[in-house]
């Protein structure tokens, strides 16, 4: 082959792959399509089996001389609750049976709550979860965990929502 043979497929090759990438980024409009998943996804974090949804919601519990206040709440399953102590002696929640806390192993912070601080847990399990103060077990509440209930995302403002129902073409 001579040089300008060799010219001519070089100059071919570059409007190939040139013409590819034009017709790659008009066809995804600029948007990644990962964007445009995300927009069609429920809230919910599906990456392991029975992966509980995605709640940004907190609850608060306050601790207080005489107990818990609410002492018994219902929040949906992923929902952070947040015990604050506004006690003046250290509090400890932590899940029923007193003092082993099997019941719901992981709601117990390991240790007291001092006046002024806060601890938050995530209850991931659907469930009647009784507590108690670990330090004055008489102090006692209940927290209900429920399914999530499912609410449709809406599109932001700014972005046109995407078809649930497949595109058909009408015969004319």
């Amino acid at each position: 082959m001579d040089t300008k043979n060799i010219k001519i497929i070089a100059g071919v090759a570059v409007v190939v792959i040139v013409a590819v990438i034009v017709t790659i980024v008009i066809n995804s409009g600029g948007n990644d399509s990962d964007d445009q998943d995300v927009n069609r996804v429920d809230n919910t974090d599906n990456t392991t089996q029975g992966a509980s949804p995605v709640i940004t919601e907190k609850k608060i519990i306050t601790i207080t001389e005489d107990g818990y206040s609410p002492e018994n709440i219902e929040v949906e399953q992923g929902t952070t609750v947040v015990f604050e102590n506004e006690s003046g002696p250290d509090r400890w929640p932590a899940s029923n049976d007193h003092p082993t806390h099997l019941k719901y192993p992981e709601f117990d912070p390991k240790q007291a709550i001092s006046a002024g601080d806060s601890w938050e847990f995530r209850f991931d399990q659907i469930g009647e979860w009784g507590y108690h103060d670990h330090l004055r077990p008489e102090i006692v509440g209940t927290i209900f965990v429920t399914e999530p209930t499912r609410q449709p995302q809406q599109a932001p403002a700014d972005q046109t929502p995407i078809p649930t129902e497949p595109y058909v073409e009408s015969a004319k």
